[in-house]
């Protein structure tokens, strides 16, 4: 069936009509806009088992079956019929019937109304051929069908484009509530219950039990009543929201009240009151006392949310479940939820294609289709505008952080207050779980920051007690004998920070029902089978990538990421020798000497970055699990020997080599005059201490100014751009486009890049923080404005990604865990190579 076809009439069996009131006529027909088929456009979707109807002149409706056709068009009449007709009284008239709440906000153009997902799909005739473009329009059909038989909604949009020869169509994917319910029970979703699993069981038998002798009663009081409307126990106990019978309602309703009376062996008995009251706080609630309790995981059992697995039947046991029927269908899953199932939905979806002389069928799923172009773009919408307030969780997440007044500070955010109970109710457990470890990193921040100032201001004092040349007052400042025990205290604190993380790590498991999640693998379409062999599974031919070329695969990415490891520390080593050489005082050499390092950093990191993307593409992983992965540790490898070489060389090696280094060094200034080495009585603590000022504060603070400008400058760019290269007439256009318009300019969110420079973070604080001790309390700053930043961004400046489930935050605790098990040996190390003699003088 083509959207460019003129006329599309409804001709289907009497049989359908049965669920119907008698007075609807089969004869109804809806026509395409004369306006809408004038262009000939390139979308041509032939598949009869598609059925198309009309919304606007450039929105089409695809349905999969006859009955939901139907039921559009006994909507549609009804709204031609009373033209002063609201939604709510379609709604009171249709609700009924199953899908019937989509159709009806669709039709009465309800602007809460919003797809759950949307897919982008574009024509171009100059660069496209024919036989290219018939290709694409037969898989876009194939997968179109696949997703209508899942039981979602397909609404296609016509985009408005500036060149003639480009056509782009949205297809807005909405998701029925019967169809999300479907989907829930299939993936075992847990849901907040009002009452204890125990609880529920003995209700919902006390209510059979109740319900059976009031029916005995009835059935001995009006045996004729009876007889015509037999209902059995089971039926009624159990029935759904869609089955619809009036003896259910009445007795289901009467019986599920707030607090349900009974005799039993005439003593009058009450039920459990069907309350909710949760009281477990998910995240920092900007107190003291709240902040205190989430870092150390200090909770009772009685305070947890009660979940089970959610059950069509047993829907008015769940939160939510007993609300008006209208309210019902729209609000009982939270956005996060309907993202999440819905998303399911389309990656199960799966095309089979068979090519001519080939045995082997191929599998096209979403992210195939993404790869080979048959969709340009796939993007979740936010809710709604995220200003003025309204009633969207995106707004209430603005406000409720208050951007709109205080864009980066304010009281609650110095405890890193993030509100996160609906930060998972929007963005899903995958988003909701950084932000509970960033807000919980942040907090434990202040445990540190404290001991860092007290280290300091001792120096402080300490200084102004001495007498010495003002440069042995400042690193003295740093250097006292506070220095060896904040080295322990910090060892212990990243120890124990990590200890306590994981407890409250499994806590949210256990209040987001995540605890028996299994995460599905996902294959990646750039995966390239090198050999064909028969399937052990399903007996079919299929492509599979031997183990030996997987790691001979590995060997060579394994190489290639050592030479790019050689390579970074033989470019630190040319700027110590920089910094060694040269008509420069010791301060200024050192800290010119860190600037280059720091240069460094900012200057090949992007480039490092994307050799491990490379050499991780190289090695030709199967999932996205283990493509993840195996990034993350090359990206952790080279950023750690970039970052930390030239400290640990001036904080360990240098002391180490000193007798082999002090001579070199002052043969490098022998003809200058000038003493080089800013290490003074066996000890390089005071070069450390210039390292970390400027690497740290200058890598912190300049990727932090970075990603806050970036986003806005870019923006600023292109609107320069359009005010003098569009027309007016293009610029009218644009304001003309569909509200989607905007959320797929936004940028994509990488949660990868936020974790990874707090994992550098930490690595400063945890194994070079003794020579710096104000480092803490400068990452508790950094940090306070990044976490509100990265919640900003995700609100404003980016598109909202799909709502995933994750049972914790995966590779980056053992990247933590390596570093707080690998900072007590560089603590003692430096310590021992730097300190050495003030320690014996401190315990002789």
């Amino acid at each position: 069936m083509s959207v460019n076809d003129s006329k599309q009439t409804s001709r289907y069996d009497d049989t359908f009509y049965s669920a119907y009131e008698t007075d609807f006529s089969p004869s109804i027909s809806i026509d395409f806009p004369h306006s809408a088929t004038e262009r000939t456009h390139s979308l041509k979707i032939i598949n009869d088992k598609i059925i198309t109807r009309t919304i606007t002149q450039t929105t089409f409706l695809h349905l999969y079956n006859n009955k939901e056709a139907l039921l559009f068009d006994k909507i549609l009449k009804f709204k031609l019929k009373n033209p002063n007709s609201t939604l709510n009284g379609a709604l009171d008239q249709f609700i009924k019937y199953n899908k019937a709440e989509i159709l009806c906000r669709l039709l009465y153009n309800d602007e809460t109304l919003l797809p759950s997902a949307v897919l982008k799909l574009k024509f171009n005739k100059k660069s496209e051929t024919e036989e290219k473009i018939n290709k694409k329009n037969n898989y876009i059909g194939d997968f179109e069908v696949e997703m209508l038989r899942q039981g979602l909604f397909c609404v296609f949009e016509l985009a408005i484009e500036d060149d003639i020869d480009e056509e782009s169509w949205y297809i807005k994917i909405l998701s029925p509530f019967s169809t999300l319910s479907d989907e829930a029970e299939k993936v075992h979703l847990k849901l907040p219950t009002l009452l204890k699993k125990a609880d529920l069981v003995r209700n919902r038998l006390q209510e059979k039990a109740l319900l059976h002798k009031e029916l005995t009663t009835r059935k001995k009081q009006n045996a004729l009543q009876i007889s015509n409307r037999t209902v059995s126990e089971h039926d009624v106990s159990d029935a759904s929201i869609d089955s619809c019978s009036d003896l259910d309602e009445s007795h289901s309703e009467s019986l599920r009240r707030r607090t349900l009376r009974r005799k039993v062996h005439g003593e009058e008995e009450h039920l459990i009151p069907l309350k909710y009251e949760p009281t477990f706080m998910e995240g920092p609630d900007g107190t003291i006392k709240g902040s205190l309790r989430y870092i150390f995981c200090t909770i009772k059992d009685t305070s947890i949310p009660h979940l089970d697995i959610f059950k069509k039947k047993n829907i008015k046991d769940f939160v939510g479940g007993n609300q008006e029927k209208k309210l019902l269908l729209q609000k009982f899953f939270s956005s996060s939820h309907k993202s999440l199932l819905t998303y399911g939905i389309i990656n199960r979806c799966k095309i089979y294609v068979k090519k001519e002389n080939e045995e082997e069928i191929k599998v096209y799923g979403i992210e195939e289709l993404l790869l080979n172009n048959t969709f340009c773009d796939f993007f979740a919408l936010h809710s709604g505008p995220y200003k003025p307030l309204n009633e969207s969780t995106r707004s209430k997440l603005f406000y409720d952080m208050k951007f709109h007044k205080h864009l980066l500070f304010n009281l609650k955010s110095l405890l890193a207050y993030v509100p996160l109970k609906n930060v998972r109710h929007y963005f899903g457990e995958k988003i909701a779980f950084y932000f509970a470890w960033i807000t919980f990193y942040t907090l434990w921040c202040w445990l540190a920051a404290l001991a860092g100032l007290i280290v300091f201001w001792y120096g402080v004092y300490h200084s102004l007690t001495t007498t010495s040349t003002i440069t042995i007052d400042v690193f003295n400042v740093f250097d006292n004998a506070l220095t060896t025990p904040y080295a322990l205290f910090m060892s212990l604190w990243a120890l124990i920070f990590l200890e306590f993380w994981k407890r409250q790590e499994i806590t949210l498991q256990v209040v987001w029902g995540i605890t028996e999640m299994h995460k599905l693998k996902m294959y990646r379409p750039q995966w390239r089978g090198t050999d064909i062999r028969r399937s052990p599974v399903t007996g079919l031919m299929e492509k599979y990538h031997p183990k030996k070329k997987r790691v001979a695969l590995k060997i060579l990415s394994t190489l290639v990421l050592g030479l790019g490891i050689t390579f970074i520390v033989f470019l630190q080593v040319l700027i110590i020798v920089f910094q060694a050489s040269g008509k420069r005082k010791p301060l200024e050499a050192s800290s010119l000497g860190a600037a280059f390092s720091l240069l460094n950093i900012i200057v090949f990191t992007p480039i490092y970055l994307k050799l491990a993307r490379i050499l991780t593409d190289i090695e030709n992983h199967k999932t996205e699990g283990g493509w993840e992965n195996s990034f993350i540790a090359k990206e952790f490898t080279l950023n750690f020997v970039l970052t930390y070489t030239t400290l640990i060389f001036i904080g360990v090696i240098k002391v180490f080599i000193k007798e082999v280094w002090n001579p070199f060094e002052g043969h490098l200034n022998a003809s200058t005059h000038v003493e080089g080495n800013i290490c003074k009585d066996g000890s390089c603590l005071a070069e450390l201490n210039i390292q970390m000022i400027i690497i740290f504060m200058g890598y912190q603070y300049l990727t932090q100014i970075f990603e806050i400008l970036f986003a806005p400058l870019k923006r600023l760019v292109i609107k320069i751009i359009d005010y003098f290269t569009k027309t007016a007439e293009e610029k009218e256009k644009k304001k003309k486009n569909l509200i989607f318009y905007d959320d797929e300019k936004l940028e994509k969110y990488v949660q990868r890049y936020d974790f990874s420079t707090k994992i550098i973070q930490f690595g400063f604080l945890t194994l070079f923080s003794c020579a710096f001790p104000l480092a803490p309390f400068f990452a508790l700053i950094s940090n306070i404005f990044e976490v509100r930043m990265d919640l900003y961004k995700l609100l404003t400046q980016a598109q909202r990604p799909f709502s995933l489930r994750q049972k914790d935050i995966g590779l980056w605790l053992d990247l933590l865990n390596f570093l707080a098990l690998f900072g007590p040996f560089v603590n003692s190390m430096v310590i021992a190579f730097n300190r050495c003699d003030k320690v014996f003088k401190m315990f002789p």
